[in-house]
């Protein structure tokens, strides 16, 4: 059976896993849960298999009883080497084991432990097709293209003395571009393109925001986020999102919108903490670090050095730096207004209008997808994000 989302659960949470079932499936998402779905005379563990690799998104209902089952541990297992994204539910209040941390502590969760249980679901279905609909983005189904060549029209040759004015002119022509364009190499030196790491006398020798003049840009609009833990996030207003607990693992509220081609993006962010720091990923898939996301980082590292960065596809293993400057990035009393612009290839980090961190991008970046503010489990808590806004790239047809 075709399906989106696999479902893995402990026998003992079997009611609940029902109920995720159906939730998913009343909003018209295909569900893989066994038994319900396992084959006839398929061996169960091959069916297993197969329904992790065909899925879209893995479902893990995180409890006291699959937190230490090892049929759910090697599902878990499954669902990350072949790369499917992975949504935690909690319903018990347990830590993740070892193991189960190993892999999904850079994962975000949905903490559905208050009741009612409904309203976690919702969110659950929210985040699934939040996935879905960016899968689909990224694979629009192809447009056949059509081609009528016209026949070629016939060419009467030129008079001689037409052919003559014509070579003179084209003499005239690029030898006066030889020496516009000599001239212009002579003053005007180059920025090598291969550049991926910022010095900070570069970054912050041009004058910010360049391009928000230009034409092209949509008006500015709020931007929205789901805060996806009330014991970890406190939404203090209608644009403001504050860390008030420490995870044992990464937390991130993602936007309600998911972003396609360039942007600017600024908040105002304050800390209680000297070394705090304000990190967001950008085209992020709204579940947690993903191959083509980029994430910009202000602030203090672990180690107390600060740092402005841009990384690719995540902070752990398997990220790629593209520019780290270390400098005098800490929070102090005053906010700081962090503001992230992407355009035409090229991210740019700026803090109170300075840069301090540029990158140009791989090819490997989305270019779609959603905003994520992001706590680091290692960082200290009391970040606030305020004020958040965005700017656009309007559509234009051409």
């Amino acid at each position: 059976m075709a399906h989106d989302v696999f479902i893995s659960y402990s026998s003992k949470d079997k009611t609940v896993a029902n109920a995720v079932c159906a939730t998913l499936e009343g909003r018209k998402i295909r569900c893989w849960i066994a038994p319900r779905d396992v084959p006839p005379g398929l061996p169960y563990a091959a069916a297993l298999v197969n329904a992790i690799n065909d899925c879209k998104v893995f479902v893990l209902i995180l409890s006291k009883g699959s937190n230490t089952s090892g049929a759910v541990m090697r599902e878990v297992e499954e669902a990350v080497d072949s790369g499917t994204p992975i949504i935690p539910i909690r319903i018990e209040e347990i830590e993740p084991t070892e193991a189960m941390r190993y892999y999904i502590k850079s994962i975000h969760w949905i903490d559905a432990m208050s009741p009612p249980l409904q309203k976690h679901l919702g969110k659950l279905a929210d985040s699934v097709q939040a996935i879905l609909s960016a899968g689909a983005e990224e694979h629009p189904p192809p447009v056949a293209e059509i081609v009528i060549e016209a026949p070629a029209k016939k060419r009467w040759p030129l008079p001689t003395w037409a052919t003559v004015l014509l070579a003179i002119a084209v003499v005239v022509i690029v030898g006066g571009g030889i020496w516009y364009a000599s001239t212009r190499l002579d003053s005007t030196p180059t920025a090598p393109r291969n550049e991926s790491v910022a010095a900070m006398g570069d970054a912050t020798a041009e004058q910010p925001l360049e391009s928000t003049s230009t034409p092209g840009w949509g008006e500015w609009r709020t931007l929205s986020f789901n805060i996806p833990s009330e014991t970890l996030w406190r939404q203090s207003g209608e644009n403001s999102y504050t860390i008030i607990a420490n995870p044992s693992g990464d937390t991130i509220a993602w936007s309600d919108e998911i972003i396609t081609g360039d942007f600017i993006i600024t908040a105002d962010v304050t800390h209680t903490s000297r070394l705090g720091a304000a990190m967001f990923i950008v085209y992020g898939d709204g579940i947690g670090f993903s191959r083509g996301c980029l994430i910009a980082h202000y602030g203090s590292l672990t180690d107390g050095r600060g740092w402005a960065a841009f990384e690719a596809h995540s902070i752990y293993e398997g990220g790629d730096l593209l520019a780290a400057n270390y400098g005098d990035f800490y929070f102090y009393e005053a906010a700081r207004v962090i503001t992230i612009e992407i355009v035409g290839g090229k991210a740019s980090l700026y803090a109170d209008g300075q840069k301090v961190a540029f990158a140009f991008l791989p090819t490997e970046i989305s270019h779609a997808g959603r905003i994520g503010i992001l706590h680091h489990w290692e960082q200290p808590v009391g970040a606030t994000y305020s004020n958040i806004r965005i700017k656009t790239m309007a559509m234009t047809n051409d």
